[in-house]
């Protein structure tokens, strides 16, 4: 399914774009650009095709209680162990469907869908963050901060900006129109 923004939605984004080109030149902006950039280097040194077969348990442990969505643990080790309880505490199992959600052969929406089905304990905003990371290029983050970003595009008759959770195929939409604005 195609969409196709309105010339006001491609206009807002437009005007938009313009202050945050002018944020990324603050003192504050270029320092989170630069956070941003480590983080993508430092989730793709673990999670990257050649290397994800080597990921360990204490790695995956790290990486994801540094996610954006696991911000609120004081205890950044309580969203692995919530992981590892809710799916029998099977590191293998889980591991193999983080390489399928990442890395395997078919379209994302899919690979979105399975993970979603089969692994319990990472919502949305973690597994399209994970996505995000490993994937800048073809994956966006869907979390509370997108959703109100999407409202504030007055998006809501396109997007179901409403909705914490959304099926691999909704994800897709999002992102496709993303890579076109």
């Amino acid at each position: 399914m195609s969409v196709v923004l309105s010339n006001g939605h491609a206009a807002k984004i437009k005007e938009l774009s313009k202050s945050w080109r002018e944020y990324l030149k603050s003192p504050l902006g270029r320092a989170e650009y630069e956070d941003r950039k480590s983080r993508l280097k430092r989730y793709i040194s673990f999670l990257s095709k050649d290397k994800i077969d080597d990921l360990t348990k204490e790695d995956f442990e790290k990486l994801l209680g540094d996610l954006w969505a696991n911000e609120m643990w004081a205890d950044k080790g309580k969203p692995m162990e919530r992981l590892l309880e809710l799916n029998n505490n099977d590191w293998g199992f889980i591991k193999s469907q983080l390489k399928e959600l990442l890395w395997a052969d078919k379209p994302i929406s899919e690979r979105y869908d399975n993970f979603r089905q089969n692994v319990r304990g990472l919502g949305p905003a973690s597994i399209t963050e994970l996505l995000t990371l490993v994937h800048p290029d073809k994956c966006i983050i869907w979390n509370k901060r997108a959703r109100e970003g999407l409202k504030h595009l007055e998006m809501e008759n396109i997007v179901p900006v409403d909705k914490y959770e959304i099926s691999g195929g909704q994800r897709n939409i999002v992102e496709s129109w993303f890579r076109k604005a």
